[in-house]
């Protein structure tokens, strides 16, 4: 039984390495359907390898997009790279494109390209699976013969007649036609590179592959936060910049301080209009919540102050559509995704002589420094104020993304350094939300309407009960016994 298993499991392997040699010859027999450059035929080639490189060690399609973006390929210019590796990631589907750095930065004639050539990726990846095969094409369309046509899906059918033209199947009735490598020999599969960080690479590319899969959950959350139909979205695209604007900034000993630095002006712009539509969202979310538990007699009391939110929640949002649409915005996105999809863009100049410098060379400063800056705080926490508390949010919140960006080398008892430290957060970020309120009723001009007033009492309420436990969680996080737990984990490095 494990031996048969075994050889299966070998055959697949070969089927699979079959992959970039079946690529050449798709692209060569179709060329009159996709009309791609002779030139594409290498970038089809590097994209097959990263493919069948992931898919027999076990990896996605992100993995072999990663692989061509990570080190410099010969033969290759950068955005050929970037189109490779998009055509290996568009495979998957054209929602994928879209929130995929490889495409952004690319024009839209070359997303089409990459449309093509990931049609071509997906047709002769299902043809490496059935068997013998004889493709050929004219400007009519393409038609495929293959001993079990049922091995080509409909999404290749449908993702072939959406990038290149009609696609008919057919089983093979004769012989099939020769493969033709011509002058790109089959060569040993590379391996994929880790996926997570590793202590001893370079800061600047291990830093890059961490920030470019932060934007790309950056820009999962895009469309929904543009649509609306669910808070969350805003709620975790805020959150997913401000730990890439975090991390660039603890990673910025790494590369050139002025671009690093337009980048997070960029990233924060965006962050003030989601923050608005967030802010307004948690409000309308705490009105709703005292209206349900109000008296019958109060519950009409605040009709004007959940109308008034909701006007200012409106607007907040064409403000945040308007920012989406902005060509800053577009001209930032293409800008960053270029940077994060280039090996070596971006990097500071160093002397000759100096060393390079490593993740395990500046992870332990780096965290240990947000530590110092959170503690600053802690002779303020019995008399401080609104502002104080927000700024030592800040400070843990830039404490937590650090930890949380050296997730991988820090060990497994990194959820003991993160857990008391998301736990005061939460806190301190409910007392926020009763001060943001507060500052919030006074804008609308409702301080002396009777349903705010009853809706703010019930917020110092909550605070109040909240700001009890304060000092307890704060110790959690300042005590000997974290300091302790917190140093051993950087001193492993």
């Amino acid at each position: 039984m494990v031996q048969r298993e075994h050889e299966q499991t070998e055959l697949i392997a070969e089927t699979i390495r079959r992959l970039p040699e079946l690529v050449v010859y798709v692209f060569d027999q179709t060329r009159s359907a996709h009309r791609l450059q002779p030139e594409v035929r290498r970038i089809a080639w590097h994209a097959a390898l990263a493919t069948a490189a992931a898919t027999t060690q076990g990896n996605g399609m992100r993995q072999a997009r990663d692989l061509l973006l990570d080190t410099s390929i010969d033969g290759l210019a950068p955005r050929e790279q970037a189109l490779a590796a998009g055509a290996a990631l568009a495979q998957r589907g054209k929602q994928r494109m879209r929130r995929d750095p490889a495409s952004l930065r690319l024009s839209r004639r070359e997303r089409g390209l990459v449309r093509r050539l990931a049609a071509i990726l997906r047709l002769s990846s299902d043809l490496s699976a059935g068997g013998h095969c004889a493709v050929m094409a004219d400007r009519q369309g393409t038609i495929v013969r293959l001993d079990d046509p049922s091995t080509v899906s409909a999404a290749t059918i449908a993702l072939w007649q959406a990038a290149i033209g009609p696609l008919q199947l057919a089983v093979l009735d004769g012989d099939p036609l020769p493969l033709a490598l011509g002058d790109l020999p089959l060569s040993d599969l590379p391996q994929i590179p880790h996926e997570s960080l590793q202590a001893d690479e370079l800061l600047a590319e291990g830093a890059r592959r961490q920030l470019r899969r932060m934007f790309e959950r950056m820009l999962a959350r895009e469309a929904g936060a543009t649509s609306g139909d669910d808070i969350e979205d805003v709620h975790q695209m805020r959150v997913a910049i401000r730990r890439l604007r975090a991390s660039l900034q603890v990673v910025e000993p790494a590369y050139d301080e002025k671009l690093v630095r337009e980048f997070r002006r960029a990233l924060r712009r965006l962050a003030l209009a989601l923050g608005d539509v967030r802010d307004w969202d948690v409000f309308a979310a705490a009105v709703a919540q005292y209206h349900a538990q109000a008296s019958a007699e109060e519950q009409p009391t605040l009709e004007p102050l959940a109308t008034a939110v909701d006007h200012q929640r409106s607007l907040a949002r064409r403000e945040l559509l308007r920012a989406f649409k902005s060509d800053r915005y577009k001209a930032f996105k293409q800008s960053f995704a270029h940077f994060l999809t280039t090996p070596g863009a971006g990097i500071r100049a160093s002397a000759p002589a100096a060393a390079p410098l490593l993740v395990r060379n500046m992870a332990g400063s780096a965290i240990w420094s947000r530590y110092e800056q959170w503690r600053a705080f802690e002779p303020l926490i019995e008399t401080a104020t609104d502002a104080q508390l927000h700024q030592a949010r800040i400070a843990g919140k830039r404490l937590r993304y650090t930890l949380e960006f050296f997730t991988d080398i820090l060990g497994p008892k990194l959820d003991a350094a993160l857990t008391p430290l998301a736990e005061l957060q939460e806190l301190l970020g409910t007392m926020q939300d009763e001060t943001t309120a507060r500052e919030r009723i006074s804008g609308l001009g409702l301080a002396n309407d009777p349903g705010a007033a009853g809706f703010a009492a019930w917020q110092v309420s909550a605070r109040n009960s909240q700001a009890a436990g304060l000092q307890r969680a704060w110790a959690r996080v300042s005590g000997a016994t974290y300091r302790r737990r917190l140093w051993e984990m950087i001193t492993r490095l």
